[in-house]
């Protein structure tokens, strides 16, 4: 009967061990999901896509009314009874707390920018498409600007009541050993260059969940993030597909041919 608490033993310290080890990057060509192919929009527009805007520290929900960068404590599930762990972060690749994963490399700003120019690459909507930093000298027709709101991140560590000590015998037989629920609100918005006026945007809040067993996804936990935004994109180009009949500058209709003077 000893080779359970050894097992046990190994099996908590393999959870921890990798997420101890892991680093994740964002990825956003590799996450799952489509990039829409677009029918071109009339008159040969072009776009600049701007830097991102990091505005996670200027928006607050109902539902997230704590002012700390993180809350809870993976510890908690070495309380008898308390079915897991968990900790919550608003700014995930600030730190290394989450389920299964040690470190997310992300750099908002560019890495969002940087996504969103593919997807309007791939889309084919824009004659044009490029990285600008000067928005005065684009050079184009519209300038593409996305502002993110939120990347709330929880990671659960499920211990189903009966401590670290016990929770190993579960995961080795298959049960889930985590859980990683993020949030992705960004929102996206056409510059009109002549105007300087924002003529059309799109908000996406999106949430989505991942469960970690022994066996998978460990260290998988910040690639909801990237499959999330692919969604956002791709939810948002085939909107402005849509929309660019109601958005698109009036032209100005060719003057009445003159009748002919009578003699």
């Amino acid at each position: 009967m000893k080779v359970f608490p050894i097992i046990a033993a190994a099996a908590f310290t393999v959870i921890f061990a990798a997420g101890c080890s892991n680093t994740s990057r964002f990825n956003y060509s590799a996450a799952y999901g489509s990039m829409p192919m677009l029918m071109p929009l009339p008159g040969n527009p072009t776009v600049g896509v701007l830097p991102a805007e990091d505005c996670r520290d200027a928006v607050t929900y109902p539902d997230d009314d704590n002012a700390n960068e993180t809350t809870g404590s993976y510890y908690l599930g070495i309380v008898p009874f308390m079915p897991f762990g968990w900790r919550t972060m608003r700014h995930p690749e600030q730190s290394g707390e989450f389920a299964t994963l040690s470190q997310f490399d992300f750099k908002p700003a560019e890495d969002l920018a940087e996504a969103a120019a593919l997807s309007l690459k791939t889309s084919r909507l824009f004659a044009g498409v490029r990285r600008v930093r000067d928005p005065q000298n684009s050079g184009c027709t519209y300038l593409w600007r996305t502002r993110l709101n939120s990347t709330r991140y929880s990671g659960f560590l499920i211990t189903y009541g009966i401590t670290y000590i016990g929770a190993p015998f579960l995961w080795l037989i298959g049960f889930p050993d985590g859980l990683s629920s993020a949030r992705l609100d960004v929102n996206f918005e056409l510059i009109d260059c002549a105007t300087g006026k924002v003529v059309w945007n799109c908000r996406n809040d999106l949430g989505d969940t991942l469960w970690h067993w022994m066996y998978a996804r460990i260290g998988a936990d910040a690639d909801l993030y990237a499959r999330m935004l692919k969604y956002a994109l791709a939810r948002s180009l085939t909107d402005l597909s849509n929309r660019y009949s109601e958005i698109r500058p009036a032209q100005s209709a060719p003057a009445p041919a003159s009748a002919p003077q009578a003699r």
